[in-house]
């Protein structure tokens, strides 16, 4: 690109060649030399106005310009003047610009123009970004924020697997985040073919284990896979990019990348042991990590897309979750409400019934009416509670359709159903506790399996002691209750949790000396009954009357 040279620097060009050409001048002097020669920033300035530097690495510098041309700022990258004269970092460079421009993905960088400044400096323009890297969110952002930035690199690199690139330096500082949202997987510079990598050794006396090594095989020990930590490029491909998400997956849950230290001890670290144990957060996100970071490839996700498909099930599943969780409250919302229209409903019912009971039933319209009246609004208000609790349970089955397994919900819709059981059973409405009991089961037969079959246990203590009971449960026949004699083998008293089937019972008490005493008893769902009187700590026992003192 000599042509875009002055006359000035074409002549100084050609005396440095010269220069080196016959030993006098180092190569690398004479670069020095040629950038004070230059236009200012060392940029083609017909075209190109620097802006000012964006940021610099260790290979390249990033300058902010403005492209004349089509009228745009963009991002100018240079190669360092002190590595144009090494053909591994030169070829690095070129290798970033081309595969890059090749990448056609919104989570890739895009790639407008490349050339060369005073035929020896390279560089390459791309889109510039403004944003933080995904590294400074980390700290900031919460944590669903960070995985969605987190899934939209792993589709980047999906892409990038499904050409046959694998990046080889994946990283939270090398993800942009912009000002608008947009993920950017930046720093392509290590990015190979599956069928070109080429092997070396790692420049194990650098110090920082979190900055890429420029050695012939590169990376950053802390987020490197064990394979490129030993230098096996033949092992090299998409499932050593699946460590280093797994290893970024690892610094986003915890706040600090998987191993710390000089890049040597991390490096041994990396070869020696699997992944890193005790991962916090979400139980499937620490297993999506572990599995991303296991030491043998084959044994993690075979390349970048199935990854992405388990990370965004993760999202989904949490979407869902978070939708369902609404859903839980508005029902729980819901529910005191039909609660408290069912307590005025009853009472309601109880001045009717006063209203009407001296009425007899020939008497006039007029008399009766009030109590019609107050009939009539109980009933509406009944219709207003089962309105009430049928919008709760819908709430609650939109919850489980979301998400079958949450907790909140199914604990939610087992109380519904008990309560609404329970209810029928204190209005003695027999179909609707066949029905509500049919639905506690399809939900959860296992779970509510005790509960409805409702045992509870007996406390009895007599005064005397040692009484023998005899025990009859109350049984519908031919439409009337009767007390039906039960053969059951009962210590004589007292009594201690003695455990009986939910009821109505007829305690026939008897001790010798003392007249026999019948004694009711209703055991309620699951009910312990013990004859306490309000208030009091322990039992009253049960007085049998000496024989004959009743007269």
């Amino acid at each position: 690109m000599t042509e875009d040279l002055t006359d000035a620097q074409r002549a100084r060009l050609s005396a440095l060649l010269a220069a080196v050409a016959d030993g006098t001048l180092s190569l690398s002097d004479a670069v020095g030399d040629l950038g004070r020669a230059t236009p200012a920033g060392g940029m083609p300035a017909d075209r190109y106005a620097d802006l000012g530097l964006a940021g610099q690495g260790g290979m390249a510098e990033v300058r902010r310009v403005h492209d004349r041309l089509l009228d745009r700022v963009v991002a100018m990258k240079f190669m360092h003047w002190h590595l144009v004269d090494s053909p591994n970092a030169r070829r690095r460079f070129i290798n970033e610009a081309n595969i890059t421009a090749r990448l056609a993905h919104p989570s890739i960088v895009a790639v407008h123009d490349r050339g060369v400044v005073a035929g020896v400096r390279p560089w390459f323009t791309m889109k510039f970004v403004e944003g933080v890297t995904l590294a400074e969110a980390a700290s900031a952002r919460p944590l669903r924020r960070l995985i969605e930035a987190f899934a939209r690199v792993c589709e980047a690199m999906a892409h990038a697997h499904a050409q046959g690139v694998v990046h080889r330096d994946l990283k939270p500082q090398n993800v942009m985040i912009g000002a608008f949202g947009e993920v950017l997987v930046l720093d392509w510079g290590l990015a190979r073919r599956v069928d070109a990598l080429p092997g070396g050794p790692i420049d194990a006396a650098a110090t920082d284990a979190v900055q890429t090594q420029l050695g012939d095989v590169m990376g950053t020990p802390a987020y490197m896979s064990p394979e490129q930590a030993a230098g096996g490029a033949a092992q090299l491909g998409p499932r050593s990019d699946v460590y280093a998400l797994g290893a970024m997956l690892y610094a986003l849950l915890m706040g600090h990348p998987p191993y710390a230290g000089s890049v040597r001890a991390v490096l041994a670290q990396v070869r020696a042991g699997g992944p890193p144990i005790g991962v916090d957060g979400p139980a499937e996100l620490a297993a999506i990590c572990q599995r991303a970071m296991q030491r043998a490839p084959g044994e993690r996700y075979p390349d970048a897309n199935a990854l992405r498909a388990a990370v965004r099930a993760w999202l989904d599943g949490d979407a869902r979750r978070a939708r369902a969780l609404i859903w839980v409250a508005r029902a729980r919302d819901a529910q005191p409400r039909g609660r408290t229209l069912r307590a005025q409903a009853t009472t309601l019912e109880a001045q009717a019934q006063a209203a009407l009971a001296g009425v007899p039933s020939y008497a006039p319209v007029e008399r009766k009416r009030a109590g019609w009246a107050l009939q009539d609004e109980a009933a509406a208000l009944r219709r207003e509670a089962r309105i009430s609790d049928a919008e709760a349970l819908r709430l609650l089955r939109a919850a489980l359709a979301d998400a079958p397994d949450l907790i909140e919900a199914n604990a939610l819709l087992t109380e519904t159903y008990r309560a609404a059981l329970l209810d029928a059973e204190a209005r003695r409405d027999a179909d609707a506790v066949e029905e509500w009991a049919f639905l506690l089961r399809a939900h959860d037969a296992e779970g509510n399996a005790a509960w409805l079959q409702g045992d509870g246990a007996v406390t009895l203590h007599t005064d005397p002691p040692g009484a023998r009971v005899r025990v009859s449960r109350f049984t519908r026949v031919d439409r009337r209750l009767v007390a039906m004699p039960l053969d059951l083998d009962l210590p004589p008293t007292p009594w201690d949790a003695v455990p009986l089937p939910m009821g109505s019972y007829l305690f026939e008490i008897e001790a010798a000396g003392r007249a026999p005493v019948r004694y009711p008893v209703v055991l309620a769902r699951q009910a312990q009954w013990d004859g306490r009187p309000p208030g009091a700590g322990r039992p009253a026992p049960i007085a049998l009357p000496p024989e004959g003192a009743l007269g």
